[in-house]
């Protein structure tokens, strides 16, 4: 007789955790990203939530400085990261730092344009400490000019889509809203923090 057929395991996705291993999905989920405008369209605010309406993650800050920052937190007002625009560059680099800090020690990664003049928006998040920095290399990028999706990417991999829902209501009540499909194992905060600079930074 016939032995039985041996069913494989699946193998365990790699996680992706840059901020936090806590913020790593644990399948592939789904985020609607909402901005907002406020006193007299000087401050933007980003709100995180899951598909239940759940507050996950908060950001604000002053969109007209010279060097604008973003402070994100979680739902319990703690902070994540800040996101601080760097001085004026060609590529518009942010620099992303630990906690409420601006230090260089607690700096985490920088994100900016793939080139100064671009007809697609495309940005790089970039890593001191990466030795081969082509290699599992983090790009978000939109489709095409005219599109309103974009994706990230881990080297060939897409790691979150993006969709931009533009609707008469959220014009008329002066807000932006992204629907964020984030994969597997993948740190969700950090793919927030991203956004939250393409929506500054093109």
């Amino acid at each position: 007789m016939a032995d039985d057929p041996q069913v494989e395991d699946d193998k365990p996705v790699s996680k992706v955790a840059i901020i936090d291993e806590n913020y790593c999905t644990q399948k592939s989920q789904e985020f609607i990203v909402l901005k907002k405008m406020t006193k007299f369209q000087t401050n933007a605010v980003f709100q995180v939530f899951d598909v239940d309406q759940n507050l996950l993650l908060q950001a604000d800050g002053l969109k007209w400085l010279l060097h604008r920052t973003f402070l994100m937190k979680d739902s319990h007002d703690s902070p994540i990261v800040t996101l601080h625009e760097a001085r004026i560059t060609d590529k518009r680099r942010w620099d992303v730092y630990e906690g409420d800090s601006t230090d260089a020690p607690d700096h985490m990664f920088k994100v900016q344009r793939t080139s100064a003049f671009q007809v697609n928006a495309r940005l790089d998040i970039l890593f001191l400490d990466n030795p081969n920095p082509e290699e599992g290399r983090f790009q978000i990028k939109k489709d095409d000019a005219s599109s309103n999706t974009a994706a990230m990417y881990q080297g060939s991999r897409i790691i979150a889509r993006v969709e931009h829902r533009n609707t008469w209501k959220n014009f008329f009540q002066g807000k932006d809203e992204l629907k964020v499909e984030v994969t597997e194992g993948i740190d969700y905060a950090f793919v927030m923090s991203v956004l939250i600079i393409m929506g500054n930074a093109i």
